[in-house]
């Protein structure tokens, strides 16, 4: 394999393992944030701006794990696209070494 796509490998490996921690922490985000609002505007309304800058904090720290997600799948498909590059290469090898042969039996 060449060096390319044995480094692409490794990154989307490493990536693998990242990704599900962040889809972890994105559900964790999620669901402390939103208690927190339901909580915070039942007992206080004082503190909605503080709410509203924790949400929008939060929105913005999805709007990152979605990002480094989509990043995510454009390596996977660039991996997949080279997989299948080197399989058709590999099989027009095949072809043509098969084409020889045929040449070198009928030149017999």
């Amino acid at each position: 394999m060449s060096k390319k796509l044995k480094e692409l490998m490794r990154v989307i490996k490493e990536h693998k393992k990242t990704s599900i921690g962040v889809a972890v922490a994105l559900a964790i985000a999620i669901t402390g944030g939103v208690s927190y609002s339901i909580l915070s505007n039942t007992y206080n309304k004082t503190n909605n701006t503080a709410l509203s800058e924790k949400l929008m904090i939060l929105k913005k720290l999805i709007k990152i794990i979605l990002k480094q997600m989509n990043q995510l799948k454009q390596m996977k498909l660039k991996l997949l696209m080279m997989k299948l590059l080197m399989k058709v290469k590999l099989i027009n090898q095949h072809l043509k070494m098969g084409l020889k042969l045929n040449k070198q039996k009928m030149e017999m």
